[in-house]
């Protein structure tokens, strides 16, 4: 059953934040039953999707085999959505990974607004590296849409992919500081989040796989998997509803799904963006992200292990 007081301020900010569509995914209540695709293999490997009480998008990056037969390391990287709603055994249960550094892609006012205030005798390291601009075309544009309420999902489809083509481009200075700072051992284990843990979040996730050689079909199916993780089939009808009452027209959960969920048009909008500006991702991993060979061989190094 959803908890409607999470979505209270729906009303009071009127769906004007220039990049509300990360909100919505995170305030659908926990109490939505998540789908467990943890991919636990027979040799019990760890699991991939962590179940916390307060973020249902938290996951662990590693496990995944590169192109040369090497494995991404287990528990040195997670991926998520907001820290702000964790519980009391949420934290117990991520402080046994022994978490050091936090990377915060929300913007200045999203971290403001919903502090990450960590529970634990010793607390990591958090860094704000925002991404998502109010400044930016994509999200001007989505503020516009979600403002009036009078879109298609082939519209909010659009907006999301010209978002993924321009964010690997205009924040190449972000992700470069976040290669920098998981290069250094003494930062890991580590998570990198945002709001919904999906775009910005995901973008993240499928620049470190290519880096370390993880094919790209392999990219996009762990990009895909936040759709199961974060149950968006479940959350959309109630979303669907708060979408109309706003709008004053009748929204259909598949008017907002390309907004709540992800799709694979997205991540292969990022590689074409890449692509189009740098040629291939190897160049732009280089010459954007500052990840010369020598650097590259290092980070593989240091979260690459061969299977045993």
């Amino acid at each position: 059953m959803v908890n409607i007081r999470k979505f209270a301020f729906l009303k009071k900010k009127g769906l004007i934040v220039p990049i509300i569509f990360l909100f919505f995914l995170s305030c659908a209540s926990q109490e939505v039953k998540k789908v467990d695709v943890n991919n636990v293999s027979e040799n019990k490997k760890p699991k991939r999707i962590i179940m916390l009480d307060g973020a249902r998008n938290f996951r662990d990056i590693g496990g995944y085999e590169t192109k040369d037969g090497q494995t991404v390391k287990w528990r040195e990287i997670f991926r998520s959505d907001a820290l702000s709603n964790l519980s009391t055994y949420d934290f117990k249960k991520i402080n046994e990974f022994g978490i050091k550094l936090v990377i915060d892609f929300r913007t200045e006012s999203e971290a403001k607004n919903s502090p990450t205030i960590w529970q634990g005798d010793s607390p990591p390291r958090i860094i704000n590296l925002p991404i998502g601009s109010a400044s930016e075309e994509w999200a001007q544009k989505l503020t516009e849409q979600l403002k009036t309420g009078n879109f298609t999902a082939e519209e909010i489809r659009n907006t999301f992919i010209m978002a993924y083509k321009s964010i690997p481009i205009d924040s190449a200075d972000v992700y470069k500081k976040m290669f920098e700072l998981l290069i250094n051992p003494d930062n890991r284990p580590a998570i990198i989040h945002c709001r919904s843990g999906k775009d910005r979040t995901g973008i993240a996730s499928a620049l470190i796989f290519s880096a370390l050689g993880v094919p790209r079909d392999t990219i996009i199916e762990d990009f895909m998997l936040t759709n199961k993780a974060s149950s968006v089939d479940e959350i959309l009808p109630f979303i669907a509803e708060q979408f109309s009452k706003q709008a004053g027209r009748k929204v259909s959960p598949e008017d907002i799904r390309p907004l709540i969920g992800v799709e694979e048009g997205y991540i292969q909008a990022m590689f074409e963006g890449i692509e189009e500006n740098y040629g291939t991702m190897d160049n732009y991993l280089e010459k954007a992200l500052g990840l010369t060979p020598e650097k590259r061989k290092r980070l593989k190094e240091e979260l690459l292990e061969k299977e045993e």
